[in-house]
């Protein structure tokens, strides 16, 4: 392991290159550390001392002489142990709290606006959407000009989330503006596509899904979503997208 590998398990800096030191002979004694290390002896010491108490090196007197060696892996396997152990934990509880959150709330009286900013901020939000359909079994509708998603996150997420959309058999309805229906980022679509008949230049694209819209922006800096959850305004939006749907073309 580096040395950043050490430090993760709560050990510094002065520690790691001591351990490191140690562990490259089955045991040592103080003076070989300080030569290779050049640390002060009474830092070896206090470093070595701390070393053996947090369980990562012991020590066997022989001959009257005091040789160290590190302890194994079981130390390291058991701090990562306990490191699951508390993230599932943590996780838990914010699935707990969040579930509370919403038992408290009439299904059909919620009702949330919230604003995000940046490519990160909304990569979340289309992956969180993709999480819900799959659960759900539900399709996402989607309107906009087309390809401002793949020109802001990149082609990489992009096509990884079409696969995804692909291996989940998550089903989506997409309507773009007819000007994009010649470009590169089409191959990778996963979905049924239609084309409205005549071009409009709007900066505003929208997803559907659920009882949510979510409404992004790619044309402003820095990249803006907002996402509403109603009912009413979802079921809204979802008439209009009918709408566009039986007038446009595959």
């Amino acid at each position: 392991m580096d040395i950043g590998d050490i430090m993760s398990f709560g050990i510094t800096l002065t520690e790691a290159k001591i351990y490191q030191e140690i562990a490259k002979s089955p045991e040592t004694k103080i003076g070989p550390i300080i030569k290779a290390t050049g640390f002060h002896r009474g830092t070896v010491y206090n470093a070595i001392e701390s070393l053996i108490e947090k369980g990562f090196i012991c020590f066997i007197d022989r001959e009257k002489q005091r040789f160290y060696k590190i302890s194994g892996k079981k130390i390291f396997e058991s701090i990562i142990g306990e490191k699951q152990r508390e993230a599932k934990e943590t996780k838990e509880k914010i699935y707990r709290m969040f579930g509370d959150i919403m038992k408290k709330q009439e299904p059909n009286k919620r009702q949330e606006v919230e604003v995000f900013y940046g490519v990160s901020a909304f990569k979340n939000l289309f992956l969180e959407m993709l999480d819900i359909c799959k659960k759900k079994n539900i399709e996402y509708l989607f309107n906009g000009k087309g390809s401002e998603m793949q020109e802001a996150t990149g082609e990489g997420f992009y096509k990884s989330t079409e696969k995804m959309k692909k291996c989940l058999r998550i089903k989506c309805r997409i309507i773009l503006d007819r000007s994009t229906a010649k470009k590169p980022y089409h191959k990778y679509i996963t979905g049924n596509i239609r084309y409205l008949p005549v071009t409009i230049n709007s900066p505003v694209n929208f997803w559907i899904y659920d009882d949510i819209v979510l409404i992004v922006l790619f044309g402003v800096s820095p990249l803006s979503s907002v996402r509403m959850q109603s009912k009413i305004l979802s079921d809204a939006f979802k008439n209009c997208f009918e709408r566009l749907w039986k007038v446009t073309k595959s």
